[in-house]
């Protein structure tokens, strides 16, 4: 079953150039890891906004696995203003090339 959510992390002021480098290194990731299969990066208002979809929820297991996810949230602290929002949401239908 396919699983997607969209994900809201809030970097404290000043602070964006520090965190998206941890968020790059997990989109490479994903682009590597089996059964992702969309894993957007993407800012509004000073916020990441990332759009994920999983072939299975092993899948997206697997991703928060991820080392750069690991040390992000080590530092989280330090970085976010609270700890990301995860919105599940359930897909219905699209298209489209990202990337």
């Amino acid at each position: 079953m396919t699983v997607a959510q969209i994900v809201y992390i809030s970097p404290q002021d000043g602070k964006m150039a520090e965190v998206e480098p941890y968020l790059r290194r997990l989109v490479e990731a994903a682009g590597r890891e089996d059964g992702t299969l969309i894993y957007l990066l993407n800012e509004k208002d000073g916020e990441f906004v990332l759009y994920e979809m999983y072939a299975s929820e092993d899948a997206m297991n697997l991703h928060n696995e991820n080392e750069a996810l690991h040390e992000l949230g080590s530092r989280a602290g330090e970085l976010l203003t609270a700890p990301p929002t995860i919105e599940r949401v359930s897909y219905l239908a699209g298209t489209g090339q990202a990337g």
